[in-house]
């Protein structure tokens, strides 16, 4: 069973953001966040994990990665790509469901090969987290927003029309993620 939760940036006078099926509590998703913030920049991780993909399986800062291929696990060196690069996934769902509709994301994690919206309709993508549909999201457990000083993180409530932020990690402290 998957922990799940969402990541947002600013945007304007609320936000958007993606979903992230595992590893949501703030050692998993929250860790992984500040580390690739720490490498790559605020604005480099938020256009990769929000703007570029339609949502993710799993996030991972690492370059190597071990995978599935035809019931054999294999570990994978993809240090020679840069962050962001996408790669054919191997793993999940391409080998469970017969058809690769996930890529993996150097330095990233798996994400959904479906294009996100246009910039032009923003309005048409279902899985685009956003104040007007922030609601629906009543699965998730966490909620953290990537945001210009730190990462701000809070457990979802769905009785809030807004995420209310119990937390935040400056990016330059070198503080481990802990609730």
């Amino acid at each position: 069973m998957g922990t799940r939760s969402l990541i947002l940036k600013p945007h304007g006078d609320g936000f958007l953001g993606r979903y992230v099926h595992w590893d949501g509590y703030p050692e998993g998703v929250g860790q992984t966040l500040i580390d690739i913030v720490r490498r790559d920049g605020v604005e480099q991780a938020r256009k990769i994990l929000i703007d570029d993909h339609h949502y993710w399986s799993s996030l991972s800062a690492e370059t190597e990665v071990g995978v599935y291929k035809n019931g054999d696990y294999i570990k994978r060196d993809l240090s020679s790509y840069p962050p962001g690069t996408m790669i054919e996934s191997l793993s999940y769902p391409g080998d469970v469901r017969g058809i690769s509709r996930a890529s993996y994301v150097v330095g990233y994690g798996e994400a959904d090969l479906n294009s996100p919206a246009s910039d032009e309709d923003p309005e048409s993508d279902d899985w685009l987290v956003k104040p007007s549909n922030y609601t629906k999201w009543g699965w998730v457990e966490w909620v953290y927003m990537i945001a210009d000083a730190g990462l701000w993180f809070a457990t979802y409530n769905e009785a809030d029309e807004q995420p209310r932020w119990d937390n935040q990690i400056n990016w330059s402290n070198n503080i481990p993620v802990t609730v």
